[in-house]
């Protein structure tokens, strides 16, 4: 049995899925999904996420929408659409009842699309299966995944050695301060906003995604760090959650500052506060495998692979 987005029960099923699925599946967490919503669409898809259900259980989950404009591509508004498994076995013929119903979607948005597996157990899932046999083009992501059951010395031991000065600078020079659902006020989520713009010169978001970030923070998943130098806020960072994966999310830092080492420190501290919240991993997103990335992606891939752990594969299938 196939059961809709708007149909009885949904979030429910959904919610347990994702559970299950907490490993790879921070991205696709329901809170998180309505800040990309807001940020990425203006409302402009139509959804067509459906959970499988089988002897009246979840088993599969399928995320994903298709842009209501010109562009009709089969996506999750920014991120691309997913599919995950619940621990039940699945039976061929729910398998197939899947398939079909997918193959309905993918015909309604002319069989383009952006899709991501997270490869769980080693294994390509049905939906990439699928996707292979229309000859989709295969991409890979690496994603770095931080352990955060090491001890700190193990977790600092990690870390590029030409970086543990750079961290010694900040922990003398910038007064790290972290908000929570138990300290953040609209005050201070004013100023990380207000440094926001400062550095992007222009407003790149509206004020609802601003809202729905307080209320990510608010609602425990989401966390901002600010950075203080010579009585200045100078950098800032929003890190968000799912209670078990904790991810870099975006940050802002002021430019004038850039030959200074001002945010390795906070993304050092970010892990330490993840741990001491009891989340189990630190996810970076490290990019796409490419066979030239610019400088700009260069740069960046340079310093998120500084901060150690193992890399995460998955692929990314596309048709356009």
């Amino acid at each position: 049995m196939i059961i809709s987005i708007n149909e009885k029960n949904f979030d429910l099923y959904c919610k347990e899925i994702l559970n299950i699925n907490k490993n790879n599946s921070l991205e696709y967490n329901q809170d998180f999904l309505e800040y990309l919503k807001e940020v990425s669409s203006n409302g402009a898809v139509i959804d067509k996420s459906f959970v499988a259900l089988q002897e009246k259980k979840p088993v599969a989950l399928f995320l994903g929408n298709i842009s209501s404009k010109k562009k009709r591509i089969l996506k999750m508004y920014s991120l691309s659409c997913t599919y995950f498994e619940g621990n039940s076995f699945i039976k061929k013929s729910t398998k197939k009842l899947i398939i079909e119903h997918f193959k309905k979607i993918f015909t309604e948005c002319k069989e383009k699309i952006e899709f991501e597996d997270y490869l769980k157990d080693g294994k390509i899932n049905i939906i990439t299966e699928y996707l292979i046999s229309k000859k989709a083009e295969i991409k890979h992501k690496i994603y770095k995944k931080i352990d955060l059951s090491q001890s700190e010395n193990d977790l600092r031991q990690s870390i590029r050695k030409s970086y543990r000065s750079l961290l010694n600078w900040g922990e003398r020079e910038i007064k790290i301060k972290f908000y929570d659902d138990k300290n953040i006020s609209k005050d201070i989520f004013e100023i990380y906003k207000t440094l926001h713009f400062e550095v992007a010169k222009k407003k790149t978001r509206s004020d609802k995604s601003w809202e729905i970030q307080y209320d990510l923070i608010k609602s425990r998943n989401c966390f901002l760090v600010l950075g203080e130098y010579k009585k200045e806020i100078v950098s800032g960072g929003m890190f968000f959650n799912n209670g078990f994966v904790c991810s870099y999310g975006s940050s802002a830092s002021k430019r004038e500052l850039f030959h200074k080492p001002i945010f390795h420190n906070i993304l050092w501290s970010s892990f330490l506060f993840a741990k001491q919240n009891k989340f189990q991993y630190f996810l970076i997103k490290w990019g796409d495998i490419k066979k030239k990335n610019t400088k700009k992606e260069n740069s960046i891939n340079l310093f998120k692979d500084g901060f150690g752990g193992e890399n995460q594969l998955t692929l990314n299938l596309i048709l356009k």
